[in-house]
């Protein structure tokens, strides 16, 4: 592997789950916020038993741990909520910063100020621990950035409005509002009490016994579709609903294509990813004040918000749009204007990779300078005018003046075997933990297994045998030049076509 190329990578570590979460993955991989980077989807959890969720969480964590140590990757995005997923995306930040990945932590959770304020100490020092431990923190509004703002000192907060498939667009030029009967009304989302899909059931209930028609309600989403259906029609409302069930793909579009307004009475959102779809695909939409929604629908021109748990509320709100001629296509006009201008595809991939790219190229090559005590060292620290330019750290079993960045290692040579595999394990552990692009030495045996060691986990390597070597190479020199990219002597005499090239001399 070309370790120059390390810069090229960026791991997206979230829910395959069907849900908001994994739309939002899929869009950003569509709308090219990673066009030009080497990207690697990691799936962290999906709809599956404990068992396999384990087991899923344990195999993302270690393709997470083998692409950074190959150095596929120098930056990680992490998609994640509450709950589970804090505990979960808590041990990848901790991975990342032990072994030098960037990290963009970007929240998603619609209960994540409620489940934070319940939970107990433990908990909360996690939830701190990631949003400070993360390079950048995405939130969906300025309600959570204000939120995140008062638990976390991170002051990398950026709002990253979420965006739909940029596929829905289109549809807003085909509408033709005026020329229905049936003011078709979508629900999208996750069939639960969280979603206000039950307070939506009791809003139609009075709207029938009001004796009021000429709607129609189709329901989207996976979760209690069986438990909907069972109520649907114990109220004897059937004629309202169709409870679809979980929708995507070509069935979603139609959907969308065919219906007036959404429907979406949440009791705790962030910025649902099913609003920013209807605003692009020009339905009006009809929500509640809660997390970032009414930054999104912030007065009436952009549609109509009600108070979570209302249903005598929502179900005035949706007589008002099937009352009030022109309303929908006007409301519809602007959010669509507002759309284009702050949630589009085109407005946000922008801020994203300013971020990434920020990360990827912001710091300096990674050296790592090693040497045995003494001489060696006396050598090597004849470079630091050089080695200052990078991102240098040392390691030898002896610190001296200028070795800033320290890591001391066993001291041992040919005639102690079990020191020197103790000092190979050392050895091998900080290449993993430092990845550096570069490895250099001036010998002897720490020199050796650096440059070994990072030969193999795709470092470039510089061997510069000891100026004391004045008629033969020194034995980890010879060994050593089989794994060194720059294989240097300090004497003209020692060079040879098919070996050591001299290069000058540091003393």
């Amino acid at each position: 592997m070309n370790r120059n190329n390390q810069l090229s990578g960026v791991a997206i570590v979230g829910t395959r789950a069907r849900g908001g979460i994994y739309a939002v993955i899929e869009n950003h991989i569509q709308a090219g916020v990673y066009e030009g980077y080497e990207h690697y989807f990691i799936a962290s959890h999906d709809e599956v038993g404990i068992v396999n969720r384990v087991i899923l969480a344990l195999t993302s964590l270690f393709t997470l741990i083998s692409l950074i140590i190959r150095g596929k990757i120098s930056v990680c995005h992490l998609h994640g909520s509450m709950k589970g997923s804090i505990y979960r995306k808590s041990t990848f930040v901790f991975v990342c910063r032990l072994l030098g990945c960037k990290v963009i932590f970007h929240l998603h959770g619609s209960e994540f100020a409620k489940t934070y304020e319940k939970r107990g100490g433990i908990y909360k020092r996690l939830v701190r621990y990631v949003l400070n431990q993360s390079d950048n923190v995405f939130v969906l509004s300025d309600y959570w950035k204000t939120y995140v703002e008062t638990i976390s000192v991170n002051t990398e907060i950026h709002v990253i409005n979420n965006f739909p498939a940029p596929v829905y667009e289109t549809l807003y030029d085909t509408r033709e509002y005026s020329k229905k009967s049936t003011t078709e009304l979508l629900f999208l989302g996750y069939i639960g009490q969280r979603k206000g899909i039950y307070d939506l059931v009791e809003a139609v209930a009075l709207l029938k016994a009001r004796g009021i028609e000429g709607f129609h309600i189709n329901v989207g989403g996976n979760g209690e579709v069986d438990k909907l259906k069972a109520l649907v029609a114990e109220r004897d409302l059937t004629q309202y609903f169709n409870v679809i069930g979980w929708v995507s793909g070509d069935q979603k579009h139609q959907l969308l294509k065919q219906s007036d307004l959404l429907l979406l009475p949440s009791h705790n959102e962030g910025l649902p990813i099913a609003i920013l779809e209807a605003m692009s695909a020009g339905l009006a939409v009809l929500s509640t004040r809660v997390g970032g929604i009414p930054d999104a629908i912030s007065d009436e021109r952009y549609g109509l918000l009600v108070e979570p748990g209302k249903p005598e509320d929502l179900a005035n709100a949706i007589s008002r749009y099937l009352d009030t001629k022109g309303l929908i296509k006007s409301v519809t006009r602007n959010a669509r204007e507002l759309y284009d201008e702050v949630y589009s595809a085109q407005a946000n991939v922008a801020k994203i990779r300013t971020v990434i790219d920020r990360l990827k190229h912001k710091r300096k090559k990674k050296v790592l300078a090693v040497a045995s005590k003494g001489g060696h060292s006396i050598q090597l620290m004849r470079l630091k005018p050089v080695l200052d330019q990078y991102d240098t750290s040392y390691v030898s079993s002896q610190h001296y003046d200028g070795m800033d960045n320290f890591t001391r290692v066993t001291d041992a040579n040919r005639n102690s075997k079990f020191r020197l595999m103790l000092l190979f394990f050392q050895v091998l552990w900080i290449v993993i933990r430092k990845r550096p692009n570069i490895v250099i030495s001036s010998g002897a045996a720490p020199g050796y297994f650096t440059v070994l060691c990072g030969k193999l986990l795709g470092a470039k390597t510089i061997w510069i045998d000891s100026i004391a070597n004045a008629e033969e190479l020194s034995m980890s020199g010879q060994r050593a030049g089989k794994f060194a990219d720059l294989w240097l002597t300090q004497w003209p005499e020692v060079a040879h076509e098919n070996g050591p090239k001299y290069g000058g001399r540091v003393l």
